[in-house]
C-alpha cells in the first residue's frame, strides 16, 4: 500500500511512502489503513480528508496544537517521576527525540535518516566514544 506524502518537513513534495504486512493483528500498518478507509466511507468523508482527521459532529483535523496539549497533560501527570516538565516538551520534540533513541541504540545514522524522512544527517549528534563516566 502507497501512501502520497503532500507536504513534509523536508521539502519533498508528493513522495510515496511504502506499507508493507506485518500480518500482526494489532500493528500492521497495512490493517490499520484499511481500518481508517472504512471508518471515513462508514461516516460519510469526501475523498479528499486527510487521514489525520476525525468524526466530531463534523470532519476536523487533528494539529500540532491540540496534540501538544495532550502530550503536555500526560506529562504533568508522569512527568515529575521522570524529570521532565511541560515546557521541554511538544510534539515536534518527538521526533528529535525519536532520532536520539535510535542513535542511542546504536541504529546507523542513514536508516535513521530514512525512517524519518530526513535528507541529511546534520541534525544528528556525532556519534563519538562513550566515556565510562557517561555510560
Amino acid at each position: 500500500m502507497m501512501l502520497e506524502i503532500t507536504t513534509q518537513k523536508n521539502g519533498v513534495q508528493g513522495e510515496l511512502v511504502g506499507l508493507g504486512r506485518t500480518n500482526h493483528p494489532i500493528y500492521c500498518p497495512v490493517q490499520a489503513l484499511v481500518t481508517r478507509v472504512r471508518r471515513f466511507r462508514l461516516h460519510h468523508a469526501a475523498m479528499t480528508t486527510p487521514l489525520y482527521s476525525y468524526i466530531d459532529r463534523t470532519w476536523k483535523q487533528i494539529d500540532t496544537f491540540v496534540l501538544t496539549t495532550h502530550l503536555r497533560i500526560a506529562v504533568m501527570a508522569m512527568g515529575d517521576h521522570y524529570g521532565i516538565t511541560t515546557s521541554e516538551i511538544s510534539i515536534r520534540s518527538l521526533c528529535s527525540s525519536d532520532a536520539m533513541a535510535l542513535l542511542c541504540s546504536k541504529v546507523d545514522s542513514d536508516t535513521i535518516r530514512l525512517l524519518g524522512r530526513r535528507r541529511s544527517d546534520a541534525n544528528l549528534p556525532a556519534r563519538g566514544p562513550v566515556s565510562s563516566q557517561h555510560a
